[in-house]
């Protein structure tokens, strides 16, 4: 995490930080900072912006999506998947999907590739925490009659 702190420091753009960290590399603070230099600007259609700026996860996708699919420029590029990246810290299965898409086709180097699976781990990390917990009874009874059907 310090060096990390340390890219803060020296005046790294965080809105580049999408394609050069891990899931795991991002804390509440750097989110927060991500977020906030996110919201200081305006590309492309404002009011898609905005709708994306207040937490609107498909809308956020769409933007990543139309972007990769046009030769935009590296910094449109970097606002939509940063707006993305915000959305997968959330826990959003398909941002993270997009994220590891971007990172795969838009970059061939190694470490691009490293990070894209990283993504793709999360997701199915999360989709198999889910799975679990979705088989699981959650009411004594249901307990009791899983058991006993077990037993028998």
């Amino acid at each position: 995490m310090l060096n990390i702190r340390r890219r803060f420091n020296e005046g790294h753009d965080p809105v580049a930080l999408w394609r050069t960290l891990a899931e795991t590399d991002f804390d509440q603070t750097i989110k927060t900072e991500v977020f906030a230099a996110l919201k200081k600007r305006c590309p492309l259609n404002c009011n898609r912006w905005r709708a994306a700026l207040r937490g609107d996860a498909p809308t956020k996708i769409d933007l990543a999506l139309e972007v990769l699919s046009d030769d935009a420029r590296h910094d449109h590029l970097d606002l939509c998947m940063t707006a993305v990246l915000v959305c997968a810290l959330d826990g959003n299965p398909a941002a993270r999907l997009v994220l590891s898409h971007a990172l795969r086709t838009q970059f061939s180097d190694i470490r691009s590739t490293r990070l894209a699976t990283s993504w793709l781990m999360a997701n199915i990390t999360w989709a198999a925490r889910n799975a679990r917990r979705r088989n699981r009874p959650h009411r004594p009874e249901e307990r009791a009659a899983k058991a006993k059907i077990q037993i028998q």
